[in-house]
């Protein structure tokens, strides 16, 4: 939403100059299922391709799958697909024998327009029936240019999927499950040390009655030294 003030003013209204509008999701080339008709209700449940809009009449003009009949219902009767639902539609048209340009080209249109899953591709195999439309019209330069994009984008799309799932499947154990912080503590840390047990020779117990104090540790004394004259009897002996 763009805005702008009108010059002078601080506080003035803002002028719009356009408005953003949702994008119309029934547009040309999209798959719908018909719902709550009344005078064709056999056509309820039915699949069927917008062809235009017909503003005269406030209707949609849509053909029928299969068959192309054409019809014009009101918005209402139209219901959008789930994108399985709808690829797998595209995915008939494209490989049903015999089929024409004209029947191609709207479906090639309407799979490029869509948010396709590698899930998806997997799953309905559109890209085999494309690659070989793409073979059969060769000679269709329009035709032939998308169907090979279509592939070719397809392709890389479903191989990085494929990278992406066995890059999980071969990460670590200890990657994808986080340990624990009591398995991540080492095994001494969880275990309370034991309590360190006192030499019998350091015990405080008294000594038993009767038994005489053990005598204290004396040094061992040096060894004695020559004896020595007094001088007193040295001079007597003079």
């Amino acid at each position: 939403l763009k805005t702008v003030s009108a010059a002078g003013s601080r506080r003035s209204a803002p002028i719009v100059l356009d408005e953003d509008e949702k994008a119309d999701p029934f547009t040309p080339h999209v798959v719908v299922r018909l719902a709550g008709l009344k005078a064709a209700a056999d056509l309820n449940g039915k699949f069927a391709l917008i062809l235009r809009f017909l503003p005269e009449k406030g209707r949609y003009e849509v053909g029928l799958h299969p068959g192309g009949e054409k019809k014009a219902v009101q918005l209402g009767n139209m219901e959008l697909l789930p994108s399985y639902e709808e690829v797998s539609v595209l995915r008939d048209r494209l490989g049903h024998p015999g089929v024409s340009a004209a029947v191609v080209r709207p479906a090639l249109r309407r799979l490029d327009e869509l948010n396709m899953s590698a899930e998806v591709l997997a799953e309905t195999k559109v890209g085999k029936i494309v690659n070989e439309v793409g073979r059969t019209f060769a000679g269709v330069d329009d035709i032939a240019e998308l169907a090979k994009r279509l592939v070719w984008r397809w392709r890389d799309m479903f191989r990085q999927a494929q990278a992406q799932e066995q890059a999980q499947l071969a990460a670590p154990a200890q990657v994808r499950a986080k340990p624990t912080p009591a398995a991540k503590a080492p095994a001494a840390a969880q275990v309370a040390p034991a309590p360190a047990t006192r030499s019998s020779s350091s015990s405080s117990a008294p000594p038993p009655r009767g038994s005489r104090p053990a005598a204290p540790a004396v040094a061992a004394a040096p060894a004695a030294a020559a004896p020595v004259a007094a001088p007193a009897v040295a001079r007597a002996a003079a």
